[in-house]
């Protein structure tokens, strides 16, 4: 299968581009599964692309349905007192296995996702494996086809649709078997789903939201922010500790904390929506506004490099609060992200250093930091 691939040309990001625009355009959608799988893909080529380990040529059925997992996690609370419809005959078979675990499994329906993974258990690695069935069974085979045309322009599986879950068990129960789980992507691929990832993101949110309004007879203005909006977790019970870390200075202009201080995600949610705890910082309400999802300049990126450093004390303080708070903690993953971001950036691209002011980019500056670090 690798070595099949590794035979073609790499793929042009604009030529890829077009390409999913032919998919987001494809009429026939009767479920939101292949928003949620190419989302998957394109978060999954951020995280894995850091400085370290450059474009993955490789992702797993298993990475991908745990993403999965966390997408449609916040879709199965009630909107407006209704859960939302995500296919068009009858509710979506991963927004079920996701509420039925959330509402009989999880102990309580409210309970972070950061909580219930980290309890774990048989429970948690059972809707993995349903949820890697299903993907595996329908939207995995099927999402590189347009009409009755099918390319393997994105990846390539060593499997389609005739696939039983026979085939799967053993795999998933650790009792080996012939399965191979791999999603063999592209030459290319990875690393122009990371360039494009500001462009495709926001389509693919916005015809995830288009599709779930037509099928609840919705109205799209508040539909979008409730699917993929940042307010979806309460964050002020962070301040405490990022008040701590920061000296109550806030992050960016260093001045005195006040009242008034807002929790802020360093990578900006539109770029990578990440809620671990080492990626939010605590700001004055003016920066933060003015902020916004600008990336931040590099004097920025050394403050924050210097919580990621491997034993830090910062690291050691969002350690215990995590455990005790059940928060999300992934700093590797969260270093992942940053460098992946940065390192794909233009040349004096424009970072935001502080109140109407911006500075270019210096690449070589930047990736050199990063090189430095090992959360």
């Amino acid at each position: 299968m690798k070595e099949g691939l590794q035979s073609l040309p790499a793929m042009d990001p604009m030529a890829l581009g077009e390409r999913i625009l032919e998919l987001l355009g494809e009429g026939a959608v009767s479920t939101s599964y292949k928003y949620a799988v190419l989302l998957s893909i394109v978060e999954l080529c951020i995280e894995k692309s850091g400085i370290s380990s450059g474009p993955p040529s490789m992702i797993t059925t298993r990475e991908v349905a745990e993403k999965v997992v966390e997408l449609y996690w916040t879709h199965t609370l009630p909107y407006s007192k209704v859960a939302l419809r995500q296919s068009g005959r009858g509710q979506a078979e991963l927004i079920k296995l996701v509420s039925e675990f959330r509402q009989y499994r999880a102990g309580d329906p409210s309970k972070r996702l950061a909580e219930s993974r980290r309890e774990g258990g048989r429970p948690w690695q059972r809707l993995l494996s349903d949820v890697e069935w299903k993907l595996i069974e329908m939207p995995l085979p099927r999402l590189q086809t347009v009409g009755n045309r099918s390319d393997d322009f994105l990846y390539r599986i060593g499997w389609d649709q005739s696939i039983k879950r026979s085939q799967v068990s053993s795999y998933q129960t650790g009792n080996g078997g012939a399965f191979d789980n791999g999603i063999y992507l592209r030459p290319g691929v990875a690393d122009a789903l990371v360039r494009l990832s500001p462009l495709l993101k926001p389509m693919i949110r916005r015809q995830w939201t288009l599709l779930v309004a037509r099928l609840n007879h919705l109205e799209v203005s508040e539909l979008e922010d409730f699917l993929f909006g940042e307010t979806r977790t309460a964050l002020t019970g962070t301040r405490d500790l990022l008040a701590d870390l920061q000296g109550t200075r806030c992050f960016y202009c260093h001045d005195r904390l006040d009242q008034r201080s807002e929790v802020d995600h360093f990578i900006p949610w539109s770029r990578y929506a990440n809620n671990a705890l080492e990626n939010l910082v605590l700001a004055h309400r003016t920066c933060n506004h003015d902020k916004r999802d600008y990336l931040a300049s590099f004097e920025h990126i050394e403050a924050w490099s210097e919580r990621m450093r491997q034993g830090s004390s910062s690291l050691r303080l969002m350690r215990t609060f995590a455990d005790h708070a059940g928060w999300d903690h992934k700093p590797e993953r969260s270093l992942a992200v940053t460098s992946a971001i940065y390192s794909h950036l233009p040349e004096g691209y424009s970072l935001w250093q502080g109140i109407r002011n911006f500075v270019p980019f210096e690449k070589s500056r930047v990736l050199s930091l990063f090189h430095s670090i090992k959360a």
